[in-house]
C-alpha cells in the first residue's frame, strides 16, 4: 500500500496531548437483537448476550468454542450499512480503543496445557480499515490478540480492562492475505512469520485516505480446545470529535420504550502515546488462531 510518513509525528503528538475522556461517559445499551451490532458465527461457535457473567449492568457478552477448529464466534458493529462509503473517522486519528475481556478457567486438554499461544488467548478485537489503492478500496481488518505483544498465560475469572491502542496488532488484507514481517501479505502464510506491531506504526502501511468503518469482538477459529469468554464495553473514539463513535454496554435490560437507553458507564480515560511494536514469530501447528476459516488456506 502507499506509504505515508508526515503525519505520524502529529498523531503522536495528539495522542500525547491527549484525547482525554471524561471519568464516566455515558454508554449506549446494546441488547439482544439489536440492529446495531450483528452476529457473525461459524461451526459450533456462539455469541450471545447473556446474563451469565454481567458487567457494568446485568450482562456481558458470552463467547464459546468448542475446540473444533471452524468454530468462529463474533459479533461486529460497522458505521453504516454502505461498507464502501460508511466510516466513523481517519485511521490516523484514532484515540480511543478498548474493551473489557474475561476467560473463564475450564479443564485444557493435556497437550495444550504448556501450549503458550493457547494459554495466553484472550478473546479477540478486529478494527475493519478501508483504505484506497490505485483508485480502488482496499478492506482489511487489524486484529489484537494478547499473545502478540504479551504471551504470558493470561489470568482467569477475572475481568481486564483492555487498552487495545498500546497493544501489537496483525493484519489480514481481503483477497490477499496476511500481511507478513517483509510487508507482503500471503495466503497462507506460513512459515513466514506475522507482522505485530502498534496502531500508530500500522499507519505507513496505509496511505493518509485510511478510514475506520467497523469493529468486532469474539473467539475463534482455529482455537484447538473449549474456549469460554466473555466482552463488554466497547470503546472506539477519534481525535477531533467531542463523543466516541462507539461505547457499548452489552446487556438484557433497555429502556421502557424497547429503544437504545443510555447508561453511565466508567470508561478508561484517554490513551497516551502509542508505542512502537515489534515482530513477533510464532513457531509451530498453532498459527492461524483467530483467523476466520472462510480467510484462512
Amino acid at each position: 500500500m502507499n506509504k505515508n510518513y508526515g503525519w505520524k509525528i502529529s498523531f503522536s503528538l495528539a495522542m500525547v496531548l491527549g484525547f482525554c475522556m471524561a471519568p464516566l461517559a455515558h454508554a449506549l445499551i446494546i441488547t439482544p437483537g439489536s440492529s446495531i451490532w450483528k452476529s457473525d458465527l461459524q461451526g459450533n461457535g456462539k455469541a450471545s448476550i447473556s446474563a451469565d457473567n454481567p458487567r457494568s449492568g446485568d450482562a456481558s457478552l458470552a463467547l464459546q468454542t468448542t475446540g473444533s477448529l471452524p468454530d468462529w464466534a463474533f459479533y461486529t458493529r460497522y458505521a453504516g450499512n454502505d461498507i464502501a462509503t460508511a466510516s466513523w473517522g481517519m485511521l490516523s486519528d484514532v484515540g480511543s480503543l478498548s474493551f473489557d475481556w474475561y476467560r473463564k478457567q475450564v479443564a485444557i486438554q493435556p497437550q495444550y496445557q504448556n501450549d503458550v499461544p493457547w494459554l495466553a488467548q484472550t478473546p479477540v478485537l478486529n478494527l475493519y480499515v478501508r483504505d484506497v489503492q490505485n483508485g480502488s478500496n482496499v478492506f482489511s481488518r487489524l486484529v489484537w490478540e494478547k499473545f502478540y505483544t504479551d504471551n504470558s498465560p493470561a489470568v482467569t475469572d477475572t475481568w481486564v480492562i483492555q487498552d487495545v491502542s498500546t497493544q501489537n496488532l496483525w493484519r489480514y488484507v481481503d483477497d490477499a492475505g496476511y500481511t507478513v514481517t517483509d510487508g507482503s501479505n500471503k495466503n497462507p502464510f506460513f512459515p513466514d512469520p506475522l507482522l505485530a506491531i502498534s496502531l500508530e506504526s500500522w499507519l505507513s502501511h496505509y496511505s493518509s485516505q485510511a478510514v475506520v468503518y467497523g469493529i468486532g469482538v469474539g473467539a475463534g477459529s482455529f482455537w484447538p480446545d473449549q474456549y469460554v469468554g466473555y466482552v463488554d464495553n466497547v470503546v472506539l473514539g477519534f481525535r477531533g470529535q467531542n463523543d466516541l463513535s462507539v461505547n457499548d454496554n452489552f446487556e438484557l435490560i433497555n429502556d421502557e420504550n424497547g429503544s437504545p437507553s443510555e447508561v453511565a458507564v466508567p470508561e478508561p480515560s484517554s490513551l497516551a502515546l502509542l508505542t512502537g511494536g515489534g515482530l513477533l514469530i510464532v513457531i509451530g501447528g498453532f498459527l492461524r488462531r483467530g483467523k476466520k476459516v472462510d480467510d484462512c488456506c
